[in-house]
Order: C-alpha cells, then sequence, then structure tokens
C-alpha cells in the first residue's frame, strides 16, 4: 500500500494506491536481472575456460607442420578467437549496462 498526503484548502487530502502488481513486477525483474548475473558470470568463467585452454593448444602445434596441418590449426585458432572475442564482448556488455 502506498500512501500519499498533499494539503488541500479542506485540510488534507490522502491518497491510498495499492501497489501490490507493482512490486510483484519488481520481484520478478529481480530474479531477471539474478539470472542474468548468472549467465555473465559462466561467459565469463566457465565459457572462457575451455576456449582459452584451445588458444593454448593451438600454440604447441609444431611450426614446421606440412600445408594441410598448418591450415587445420590456422582454423582452429581463427574459431577459437572468434569465439573468445564474441564471450568478451557479451561479458562486458554485461558488465557495462547497468540491470534493471
Amino acid at each position: 500500500m502506498s500512501v500519499n498526503a498533499y494539503p488541500s484548502e479542506r485540510g488534507l487530502t490522502v491518497y491510498f494506491t495499492d501497489i501490490t502488481e507493482e512490486r510483484k513486477q519488481a520481484i520478478q525483474i529481480e530474479e531477471k536481472n539474478k539470472n542474468l548475473r548468472e549467465i555473465a558470470w559462466m561467459l565469463s568463467h566457465e565459457f572462457r575456460k575451455p576456449v582459452a585452454t584451445i588458444l593454448g593448444l593451438v600454440q604447441l602445434f609444431d611450426p614446421a607442420a606440412d600445408g594441410e596441418t598448418k591450415k587445420l590449426v590456422k582454423g582452429i585458432n581463427q574459431a577459437a578467437e572468434e569465439l573468445d572475442k564474441i564471450i568478451k564482448d557479451a561479458d562486458s556488455k554485461t558488465q557495462s549496462e547497468e540491470l534493471l
């Protein structure tokens, strides 16, 4: 219940407002924000971990490998770097955006 009081010519005017629905919506928004924070944490920690591992393993390939192996390693590295960038961008947006 919300109460507002205003002075008037005859004394005091008081308005009562039922804010039950607004409060329910605020609770739903808080729950959604909690879920978004959990997703952001997963992006920045859980998803990046295997990507970082792939990027590290690619560096271990022999630079003297044959042409086909070099192409394969280059493709794996590019895909992992692209995925890493997507994860970093998503994480950055969740960190910089003010949650409702």
